[in-house]
């Protein structure tokens, strides 16, 4: 199963306290009010990618929409605005947090039939 991605540097940035958060690179702090969830990796760049760059690049996905300059997307969906959340549905789903930026959110992970290397890749899904 996959998990959240540790950054360069090995440190997990869920959690860290704002001093680990700042030497760690990979994190960036951005106070949330709780600093249990101030700290995150630093969101990849998927946009845009091509399906083989896309496929070997950490924090992303392939979800092929019909186009491939919108088929590469983060893993975990967010950063997605409300109309491309949309297009990726069978991965993402819509649920207004206040912030468009988080409102994008992973759907339940869909398993059944996937091959093997994508169902490695798909957060959530086992290879039994």
């Amino acid at each position: 199963m996959n998990q959240a991605p540790t950054p360069l540097g090995g440190v997990r940035c869920e959690g860290a306290t704002h001093a680990t958060c700042d030497r760690s690179p990979g994190c960036v702090w951005e106070w949330t009010g709780d600093w249990k969830t101030s700290c995150h990796s630093i969101a990849p760049k998927c946009a845009g990618l091509k399906h083989e760059v896309c496929d070997r690049s950490q924090g992303c996905v392939w979800d092929w929409t019909s186009k491939w300059e919108t088929s590469c997307i983060r893993s975990d969906c967010q950063g997605l605005q409300h109309e491309v959340c949309d297009t990726h549905g069978k991965m993402c789903k819509w649920q207004w947090t206040g912030d468009w930026k988080t409102s994008c959110k992973r759907a339940a992970p869909q398993c059944a039939g996937l091959k093997h290397e994508v169902c490695d890749r798909s957060q959530g899904c086992v290879w039994d």
